[in-house]
């Protein structure tokens, strides 16, 4: 294998669009295969035909690169996620190479030995698969383990199999499928094979330099490899991924050798790559040669013998790494299979040009057009300027000034809302307040929902040369037919290049259009349409759905409102324009809100409404949230994990639980549950960290649903589980007060109940898909002398312990130990608002009833001792500090957010924890929530409830109590 070649694939293949490419290969593939010859029962042409299945190797390859070092998908960097492929893709991928194999190499055929090399190489890309859907970590429906297990079996029924190809098939193969999803797989959970999962370097950190691995633990893989216990397929898997890791650094540096050149770098990197590059090289041979040391004579370890002709295989730079009889012999007789590995791989890269040029056919015109848009855009607002007999000197025109801002759009923005914005953004805003006539800023257009940067602003006066652009355009038709054309195939194009994707959304009519001479005469406009009428025109405009008629009718339109445009607004008007744009809801009458167990989300919505916005909160300090809509009515109560949310929502006489994402704002997935007269718990529910598991409570009985694949969830993928009771769960009827929630791991999930001035605790453990009851699960504190309610609950599976908090003069925080079933109290003894845990799960924050937020580390051999965070607290009305009121959560260990309601205001406030102390910034939420109430559509404003995606839950699990019934995919009327 040439590392060169697939680094120049690497080069292509590192897009986005990488699941359109596997598709239009096992298209492509599928038709020469439809209309191959056929002679004796065989094809006669073979080699075109296995040239693809190296290609589709190559991908599974470079996903596996992705995610080397990592115990699953979830740990990826959001920045990788869109390059990786979807577990289903990967598995359309190997039962198309299983039917491959079957029709291309059948096993009653004749002659069927000549080809036993290709045969083998098959059952390689089918492991490549298999191992990348391990890595992913993601569940696989047992009805698909089973349909890929089997065809496989089928399609290798041969009676002269070699010992290495039957052990891959009939042993390795389906052991690896039937643990795909599951608790335990292969991947990680062993501690030799945790320990080399951690030598390897993830794609995220860099691939190289490869470090070198102890020859202590390579003795102790191959010891497990040999041998027949537990560890024997770990050690092959672990093995398997430090080769290719070894692989993939090399190919990595070469990968980086040709882009410093092209980015002009500096002699040191070079070096650095060189240096890199006979580092990996050297620590790549020696663990060769280890492991054909171990496989050499060793005919009756197949799993010995598949990593050796791995390494074979993939070795073709002029000698093997081991230089005995045996594996010459081996060597030598690979070589037709490498060059055939090599010129597949030319073959590919040059097919993946192709495709992009021809893409670049299809969109690249439309590049040229927005920068073209673009260049005339800025043109027109640095040398157009108003006509001295047009200037306004009124100072209460300049008050009211208009000013229009480079956007996609073209936004005329107010100059009362153009300064908030700046001030918004921290910028200078003196230059502003002299009126001037072009002004350079770079902040958001306080117009766009996605928050698009401007760089320019001109006063709004020349638009009346504009008009008259656009008007004689508009007579002509030809540019505004040509951007139409350009939108319309914008709107069809299926795939398109990744470099392409950002600029091919939108087209101005007006882009060709000459800037007007600053000399001219225009008569002045007149007073008669609302400037925002206007501003609807544009966006109007720029909108790409349009045909070339409606885009001439609008253009005509426009230019008659623009003659009609009054040049300044009063002060008042702008004033109160504003305070329409930012004020037009007030808050619901009933707010409720709730952060994400993982901290990085916040949620925010009322009874009285029909949406629940979310806030995601960045980790990089001065970074502004990014605000999400879910439409949704009827909530009753709200839960989530690290990218997913859970709703329950009252429908009629039933309750709807409803899966969110981090994009949409339709649910992913719904399920209907039939509550019987049963009441929900409104504060009774908890998601897990890694987004796998819903846990709540109606009336007396614990609900937990298990969710599928984070990225495509199906109906099949979200299912009730089965949950055992404690013995005297079902006696506690009394119970005045519930808190519950999972462990840091997700593995633990704790109740704790408060009844009769007595604390109650139940624990349960998952084991698969069953969540038993921990042994002595069952707990108790008597007589606790609480005069309040529980506030927080919090179990830490590494520790045993649970941290309670209550709103009660005494005895809270509490630490109560699941080991020796021993409580510790705190002299804090404070009423205790609101709580949360750190990411660790040893850490704590606390508010209090005395305007206080304090920091407490978990000690398994003493009292907690509170530190206070003064700054946290700060200039918080003390009508915040009550319960329900206030919201602590960590974003990371030592970042604290608090979260309060002041005076019509969304407070958000971070609090960095240092060694030299505390520092703190606030946010205001409101003008990020108006947004995304006004961008609200006609169906989530009106009566009715939005349509949703329903997706019934599979009938897994017999239970008593509410039943999961099948929706109707129609939508319902609201439950009000």
């Amino acid at each position: 294998m040439s590392h060169p070649l697939v680094a120049a694939v690497w080069e292509q293949l590192g897009r986005t669009d990488i699941s359109n490419i596997l598709r239009e290969i096992i298209g492509d593939h599928a038709a020469q295969l439809a209309v191959s010859q056929v002679q004796n029962g065989l094809i006669a042409d073979v080699e075109p035909l296995v040239r693809m299945v190296f290609w589709i190797k190559a991908i599974f390859d470079l996903q596996r690169s992705y995610l080397q070092g990592l115990t699953s998908v979830r740990e990826c960097p959001p920045s990788l996620l869109p390059y990786l492929l979807p577990s289903e893709t990967i598995y359309s991928a190997l039962m198309y190479l299983i039917r491959v194999k079957a029709e291309l190499l059948p096993m009653t055929a004749a002659g069927v030995r000549d080809r036993a090399q290709y045969r083998y190489f098959l059952a390689e890309a089918v492991l490549a698969g298999v191992r990348l859907l391990l890595l992913r970590g993601e569940s696989l429906h047992a009805e698909m383990r089973s349909n890929l297990e089997r065809a496989m079996k089928t399609a290798w029924q041969h009676p002269g199999l070699s010992n290495e190809e039957g052990y891959l098939v009939n042993v390795l193969l389906p052991r690896a499928i039937n643990d795909i999803g599951s608790a335990d797989t292969s991947n990680g959970q062993s501690p030799l094979a945790a320990s080399g999962r951690r030598l390897l370097p993830s794609f995220n950190s860099g691939l190289y330099p490869f470090p070198s691995v102890p020859e202590t633990h390579i003795t102790d893989l191959l010891t497990g490899l040999v041998g027949k216990g537990p560890d024997h397929t770990s050690s092959f898997w672990t093995l398997f991924d430090t080769l290719w890791a070894a692989e993939s650094a090399l190919i990595q540096c070469h990968v980086d050798s040709r882009r410093i050149p092209q980015q002009q770098g500096d002699s040191n990197k070079t070096y650095n790559v060189e240096e890199a590059f006979v580092q990996t090289g050297d620590a790549r041979k020696r663990l060769a040669r280890t492991i054909l040391a171990a496989a050499d004579g060793q005919a009756d370890k197949p799993a010995l013998r598949i990593l050796a002709t791995i390494i074979l295989s993939q070795t073709g730079d002029g000698n093997p790494p081991l230089q005995t009889r045996k594996v010459r012999d081996a060597w030598n007789q690979m070589a037709g299979f490498r060059n055939e590995l090599d010129c597949s791989l030319s073959y590919f890269v040059r097919w993946l040009i192709n495709r992009r040029v021809q893409l670049w056919d299809c969109n690249g015109e439309l590049e040229v057009v927005s920068h073209e848009y673009q260049r005339h855009l800025t043109q027109w607002l640095h040398t157009s300027s108003p006509a001295e007999a047009e200037r306004q000197t009124n100072e209460a025109d300049k008050a009211g000034a208009v000013y229009v801002v480079d956007c996609p759009f073209v936004h005329p923005v107010p100059k009362a809302l153009l300064e908030e914005q700046l001030t918004k953004n921290g910028s200078d805003t003196d230059e502003l307040q002299t009126i001037p006539e072009l002004l350079s800023i770079d902040a958001s257009c306080p117009l766009c929902p996605e928050g698009t940067r401007i760089q320019h602003a001109r006063i709004i006066e020349p638009l009346e040369h504009l008009s008259s652009a656009i008007q004689s355009g508009s007579e002509s038709g030809s540019v505004l037919s040509r951007r139409s054309a350009f939108g319309s195939i914008s709107g069809r194009t299926a795939s398109r290049s990744s470099s392409m994707s950002h600029s091919t959304r939108r087209s101005i009519g007006f882009g060709d259009s000459k800037p007007s001479s600053p000399s001219t005469s225009m008569p002045k406009m007149k007073s008669s349409q609302s400037l925002y009428a206007m501003a609807s025109s544009l966006n109007h405009l720029s909108a790409p759905w349009l045909d070339k008629s409606q885009q001439k009718q609008m253009v005509k339109s426009f230019s008659r409102e623009l003659k009609g445009v009054k040049l300044a607004l009063p002060v008042r008007r702008a004033s109160l324009i504003r305070k329409g744009l930012l004020r037009e809801q007030r808050l619901s009458r009933q707010p409720r809100f709730c952060f994400s167990s993982s901290g990085k989300s916040l949620f925010f919505w009322g009874e009285d409404s029909s949406c629940i916005s979310r806030f995601d909160i960045p980790t990089i300090d001065g970074q502004n949230p990014e605000a999400l809509r879910y439409d949704v009515s009827g909530v009753q109560c709200v839960a989530a994990g690290e990218q997913r949310c859970a709703v329950i929502s009252s429908v009629g006489q039933h309750y709807e639980l409803l899966i969110f994402g981090p994009n949409g704002v339709s649910a992913e997935a719904l399920v209907t549950i039939d509550t019987s007269g049963l009441s929900l718990r409104s504060k009774c529910i908890a998601m897990s960290r890694d987004d796998r598991h819903i846990a709540f409570i109606l009336e007396n009985q614990v609900h937990v649903y298990e969710l599928g694949n984070i990225y495509d969830l199906e109906a099949r993928s979200i299912r009730k589980v089965t949950i055992n009771e404690s013995p005297r769960w079902a006696q506690e009827k009394a119970a005045t007060h519930r808190k519950i929630a999972f462990s840091v791991d997700g593995n633990g999930l704790v109740l704790a109940r408060l009844e009769s001035q007595s604390v109650y605790f139940d624990v349960w453990h998952r084991d698969t898909d069953v969540w038993n009851i921990a042994k002595g699960g069952f707990y108790s504190i008597k007589n606790t002398s609480i005069d309040g309610n529980l506030t927080g609950a919090f179990y830490n599976s590494l520790h045993n312990s649970i941290f309670l908090t209550a709103f009660s003069n005494k005895e809270y925080p509490l630490l109560f130990s699941t080991s020796n079933g021993q409580a510790t109290g705190s002299s804090f003894s404070t009423k205790i608002l609101h709580a949360a845990q750190s990411p660790s799960g040893s850490r704590y924050a606390i508010a209090n009833s005395l305007n206080e937020i304090y920091i407490c580390d978990y000690k398994p051999d003493g009292p907690f001792n509170p530190i206070r965070i003064r700054k946290a607290s700060s200039k918080i009305t003390s009508s915040a500090f009550r319960p329900g009121k206030l919201l602590l959560s960590f974003l990371q260990e030592n970042i604290l957010l608090v979260f309060w309601v002041k005076d019509e205001k969304l407070m958000l406030r971070t609090v960095r924890l240092n060694d030299n102390g505390e520092a703190i910034n606030d946010y205001d939420l409101r003008a990020d929530f108006e947004r995304l109430t006004a961008e609200r559509t006609p169906s989530a404003s009106s009566g009715t409830q939005s349509p949703r995606i329903g997706v019934p839950s599979s009938p897994v699990v017999e239970e008593r109590g509410p039943s999961i019934s099948l929706r109707p995919d129609l939508p319902e009327l609201a439950s009000n």
